[in-house]
């Protein structure tokens, strides 16, 4: 009998402290809230490509090292002014997390459809990186 009595008091304060605990982590809610910063990648290497078949397009693959291992690239996108392609990058980074302090390489590419512009030189910049390039075929193919 008192053998019983021991265990069902043991029983009760196990789930006396398991409430406390549920209790305390429920009133503090969440501990950190997510931050996500976006910023231009870092690009070492601009390497542009023509297809070869219709509709005529241009590759511009951009490569470089993401700061750490919580830093993705999560877009690419580019605008044409006058005779410039500027080409953005951008990397996103969870501010709340810990992460790896390792530069973590990456490779993105974008087509860009060129088919309609005039024969000529242009240039490719991305996010600095700046790439002549040369039409040559038009877009009458």
């Amino acid at each position: 009998m008192k053998k019983i009595i021991i265990i069902l008091v043991i029983i009760i304060l196990v789930l006396i402290g398991a409430y406390v605990y549920w209790k305390m982590q429920k009133d503090q809610g969440p501990s950190e809230q997510t931050t996500i910063e976006y910023s231009d990648a870092v690009v070492d290497e601009v390497t542009l490509t023509t297809g070869s078949s219709y509709p005529l397009t241009l590759t511009v693959t951009a490569k470089g090292n993401l700061p750490d291992g919580c830093t993705t690239i999560s877009d690419m996108t580019y605008e044409k002014t006058g005779d410039t392609f500027y080409v953005t990058v951008t990397q996103a980074r969870d501010s709340s997390k810990m992460c790896t302090q390792a530069l973590v390489p990456y490779e993105r590419s974008l087509a860009i459809l060129v088919e309609a512009l005039p024969l000529g030189t242009y240039i490719v910049d991305v996010n600095g990186v700046r790439k002549e390039y040369l039409l040559e075929v038009g877009a009458k193919l």
